[in-house]
């Protein structure tokens, strides 16, 4: 049976999903898709669910709605982890995906319906000297609000219509060629192979203010 949507926890390392656990045929048969596609899973970032058919107050209790499995990702998540339901992946076969970006700068793809990886991307580069930004070299101010590293702090963005992804990754150079830039991407969400980049802005050691979130909210329109 396909699992309902379910719950993320934002932790470091792990990502841990709480799904409703109803062996019923019959559910499977009545249930409907919802795709969690943009942040609170709509552009009024309501996060309602209004097509609900199968959660209520009798059956999300401790007997029958609680952990299946667990993720593991490397950094802290920042972003809500999005869903999307019979993705068709090249090579692959239909998988139910999660979409998962973290702070360390790298982004993944997994099976919804298993704990098993369907494709990962890793945006450091040790040779070149290129990881995400520490926060406290960004916002030190605002340091305590945020852990660690800046990297894909923002919700991600799935236009469904085209089977594009759209996210921002925040990176810091070392080296002669210092600099710290922000790179808005757009993937194909089955391949993931790169449908355009584009450089928010790239500057020295004074980063002002960038605005991720506006980018992927426009990102459709």
């Amino acid at each position: 049976m396909s699992p309902t949507v379910g719950l993320a926890c934002r932790l470091f390392g792990l990502v841990v999903l709480v799904w409703l656990s109803l062996g019923l045929s019959s559910v499977d048969a009545q249930r409907r898709s919802v795709n969690i596609w943009t942040n609170y899973g709509n552009q009024e970032r309501t996060g309602a669910n209004l097509n609900e058919t199968i959660l209520n107050q009798t059956n999300v209790n401790k007997n029958t709605f609680g952990k299946l499995w667990t993720y593991s990702v490397e950094g802290f998540m920042y972003s809500q982890p999005l869903y999307l339901e019979n993705v068709q992946v090249p090579n692959r076969g239909q998988y139910d995906m999660l979409f998962i970006g973290t702070m360390q700068d790298v982004f993944y793809a997994f099976d919804a319906n298993s704990n098993n990886l369907i494709w990962k991307r890793d945006y450091r580069d040790a040779n070149l000297g290129i990881y995400p930004v520490p926060i406290s070299e960004n916002f030190p101010l605002a340091a305590g609000n945020v852990v660690g590293n800046l990297g894909i702090e923002s919700t991600s963005v799935i236009d469904m219509s085209t089977g594009t992804i759209f996210f921002v990754t925040h990176t810091k150079a070392s080296g002669p060629d210092f600099h710290k830039r922000s790179l808005f991407y757009s993937k194909d969400l089955r391949s993931f192979e790169e449908t355009n980049t584009q450089q928010i802005y790239k500057r020295s050691q004074s980063c002002e203010q960038h605005r991720h979130r506006e980018h992927c909210i426009f990102a459709l329109h």
